[in-house]
């Protein structure tokens, strides 16, 4: 029924873009039941085409000449033409004027017809598919199979063959687009690597889930996940122009893992700022586990503290400079080198701004481990309250 309603608002505008190409000429375009669906005569929209019934009863071109007129009940001189998909009539094409002139018209307004009808099934088809998909990926990730007969029913009817081993991948999109435009992308995104060799659709199970791209993978392996997020990282980069964050989870012999998998990944890509993480590497294992401390709401308090004494400590329009040495000096890994090419300061430069950043945190006697952690807590509340004040600008 979606493809109809959908046919009927694109015929309109494809005779009337036909009829103005053809100097005004009258065009026509019936469905099943000789009905005329669209018409550049449009009070004869909802009326019955004889003509267009003789083409759905016969399967044949049906010519109607000036004598002919009166045996044809609702329609007028002219040529009239099947639509077939998939070797079936789905409607008729209609073109005023002499049948032996129109010919090569009607036929051209058939043939571009029937190529948007198999399209527009094809898209409908695939539509249906990605929101099964979908709704089996939150099944796996949320951990809701609740009934083994539709899991199974969901699965064939995607093409998933769901084998051992299996692990989770989500790729999170940074974008300063509108969320109207960021989706468009998202979809345009998808329906690429839909079609790539490396998402073979046997072996990953692909969707939109919380604003992220969400894979499962099965029957793989290790060089293959790492192959996987390196194709998936490129395509992105060449869509929307940035890098994404892909976190890759560990590799697990039981499906039923996976919400765990989807959990773990998903809060470690939340201390990411771009590029490949991955759960079984000791980056990506300590990215969770501060990601996770960081929920607690006396950690958070912890932050915010650090967060006022730096605002009291440092002149207001010095505030957001001091911000990026830090996070430029915990992206470098501590080293003052790579950090101050960075900022594109001197390292000197960099080594006073540390030292007065931890003489206004009281957190000079720590050592350099105790100081990053410290450093980090400070620019987790610092994105709270960026948060906090978009969603404050919006309101």
């Amino acid at each position: 029924m979606a493809v109809s309603i959908q046919f009927g608002k694109f015929a309109q505008k494809l005779v009337e873009t036909t009829s103005f190409l053809l100097g005004g000429r009258i065009v026509n375009i019936m469905n099943k039941e000789g009905y005329i669906i669209a018409s550049t005569e449009k009070h004869r929209i909802g009326t019955i085409h004889q003509g267009a019934v003789e083409v759905m009863a016969t399967g044949r071109e049906v010519c109607i000449y000036p004598e002919e007129v009166s045996r044809y009940p609702g329609a007028k001189e002219g040529i009239n033409m099947p639509i077939i998909v998939k070797n079936e009539a789905v409607g008729v094409v209609g073109v005023f004027g002499n049948p032996d002139e129109s010919r090569d018209i009607a036929n051209l307004l058939k043939v571009y017809t029937e190529m948007y009808v198999r399209q527009l099934t094809y898209f409908n088809k695939q539509e249906i598919e990605d929101e099964m998909r979908t709704e089996l990926l939150k099944f796996l990730i949320y951990g809701e199979i609740k009934g083994q007969q539709s899991f199974e029913h969901m699965r064939d009817m995607v093409g998933w063959e769901g084998k051992s081993p299996y692990a989770c991948v989500i790729m999170k999109v940074s974008s300063h687009e509108d969320h109207v435009s960021w989706n468009v992308n998202m979809r345009n995104l998808l329906h690429q690597i839909r079609e790539m060799e490396f998402m073979d659709s046997k072996k990953a199970l692909f969707g939109i889930v919380d604003d992220r791209l969400v894979v499962i993978k099965s029957q793989t392996t290790s060089r293959n996940l790492t192959n996987f997020a390196q194709n998936l990282l490129k395509i992105t980069e060449r869509e929307f122009g940035v890098t994404p964050v892909i976190a890759v989870s560990r590799i697990y012999q039981d499906l039923k893992r996976m919400p765990m998998a989807y959990q773990g990944i998903f809060m470690m890509a939340e201390g990411t700022d771009s590029g490949i993480c991955y759960m079984d590497s000791a980056e990506g294992m300590m990215d969770y586990c501060f990601q996770y401390v960081c929920q607690n709401t006396l950690i958070q308090e912890f932050g915010d503290e650090m967060y006022i004494k730096l605002c009291q400590g440092l002149e207001p329009n010095s505030f957001q400079e001091y911000i990026n040495t830090i996070e430029a000096y915990c992206q470098s890994s501590e080293n003052l080198r790579a950090a101050a090419e960075k900022l594109l300061i001197h390292k000197n430069t960099l080594t006073y701004r540390l030292n007065k950043i931890y003489d206004i945190l009281d957190i000079a006697g720590l050592n350099s481990v105790r100081r990053m952690i410290m450093l980090r807590l400070l620019l987790k509340a610092v994105d709270r309250h960026r948060t906090e004040n978009e969603q404050n600008e919006k309101a």
